[in-house]
């Protein structure tokens, strides 16, 4: 077989193709929707809250919720200045079927957005868990992640005879500030 009768087949093939309407509108929409699904997860998840999320927290090791709530007051609240977040605590006795049965169908009725878990052994095991319907809500249990861990810290840190101002001071994060040369 000659390449040339090859490439012209081939070239044929190619401009049939390329008329097609299904071509022309695939080669304009296929970039739109992929834009479209670029784009979109981050403006929705910029969009600022506009009332408190209520999670009901239970503190199976009795010391972080309170100073957690404080923290995570200080730290997140909506354009109105009211908190962002509210915990409302769970009795340290609750059992799993209890939780199920009295806190579930209060996240189901979209009056809590989840149960915390702070287990016991949160001081070796630095794991909380999270039930909540809408698993995929990354923004509020990141900010609810930092406040638990900053009070948890803290508290090590008293534990282990370091005095919480000492430890502030000498464990603020570094910014890095970035400039342009040109």
């Amino acid at each position: 077989m000659n390449i040339n009768k090859m490439l012209q087949v081939a070239r044929w093939e190619f401009v049939e193709r390329v008329r097609t309407k299904a071509f022309i509108i695939g080669i304009f929409i296929t970039p739109l929707i992929m834009g479209v699904f670029a784009t979109l997860p981050s403006i929705l998840a910029s969009r600022s809250d506009t009332k408190t999320k209520t999670i009901a927290v239970l503190d199976q090791s009795n010391m972080l919720v309170a100073d957690a709530q404080v923290y995570i007051d200080s730290r997140y609240k909506l354009d109105n200045g009211k908190p962002n977040f509210h915990f409302e605590i769970i009795p340290p006795n609750t059992t799993q079927e209890q939780l199920q049965a009295q806190y579930y169908p209060r996240v189901f009725n979209d009056e809590l957005i989840g149960n915390l878990i702070i287990p016991a052994d949160v001081f070796t095991s630095r794991t909380l868990e999270m039930r909540s319907e809408n698993a995929g809500n990354i923004q509020d249990v990141n900010k609810i992640e930092r406040g638990i861990q900053k009070v948890l810290v803290a508290k090590a840190a008293e534990q282990n005879g370091i005095k919480a101002d000492v430890f502030e001071k000498v464990s603020k994060s570094i910014d890095t500030k970035q400039v342009k040369i040109s």
